[in-house]
């Protein structure tokens, strides 16, 4: 998965001004290694208990560019022009993050925005608007095809300025699982910025791949 990630990312993505950081959770498949030693990115260790918010808040501190771009290693780049299409919008002082269009293998919508409290499209806290929807489908009064304010936007593939992260205290690490980026994104809100959801940045999002699903239970 990481391997095909990256190898999508490196082949297509224009824009060429990024660095690579992986955190290694305690990879212990023999041809994960290999790739892992082989690679020219840096590679980040991380021993301890899988806690996605810690580990991305360890990759951010080491991360050397002005924006940081949470990326799923279950994810794979269709579009060469699709950071670009991200970086649009989040050097807009106004706004804070920036979401993309995340497919399933089979082409439906997987994820096109976050959407939060109860309504017709709500199942819990938190529901990916347009979830299993044909990826040509407009949407209501075109909003799946056009960039859109949401509450929140999934950190499987989510750009920030690295100031607005570091702003906000960056992921809550008691959310180990599940819900940190909605409450990354509720927290960022609540500074005045927007949260973006742009239909020009796809990716495939093979999703809970590596983990699974999960939730986090009250303490």
């Amino acid at each position: 998965l990481l391997k095909n990630c990256l190898e999508s990312v490196e082949r297509l993505t224009t824009y060429r001004n990024y660095e690579i950081l992986i955190v290694d959770n305690d990879s212990t498949e023999p041809a994960t290694l290999e790739y892992l030693a082989s690679t020219p990115h840096r590679v980040i260790p991380f021993r301890e208990e899988y806690n996605h918010p810690k580990i991305n808040n360890l990759a951010s501190s080491q991360a050397e560019g002005e924006y940081v771009l949470l990326l799923n290693d279950d994810t794979e780049v269709i579009d060469g022009g699709w950071l670009e299409a991200m970086l649009e919008h989040a050097q807009r002082p106004e706004v804070g993050a920036v979401g993309a269009k995340l497919l399933y293998p089979d082409g439906r919508i997987q994820h096109a925005g976050v959407v939060t409290k109860a309504s017709v499209w709500t199942r819990g806290i938190a529901t990916h608007s347009y979830q299993f929807y044909s990826s040509d489908s407009p949407g209501h009064m075109g909003t799946l095809a056009t960039p859109t304010n949401y509450s929140a936007v999934t950190a499987a593939c989510m750009l920030l300025r690295k100031s607005v992260y570091d702003e906000v205290g960056g992921l809550d690490e008691k959310l180990r699982v599940s819900f940190d980026d909605v409450d990354l994104c509720l927290r960022i809100r609540e500074r005045g910025y927007l949260i973006v959801y742009t239909p020009y940045a796809q990716l495939y999002h093979y999703e809970s791949v590596t983990l699974g699903r999960g939730v986090d239970q009250p303490s």
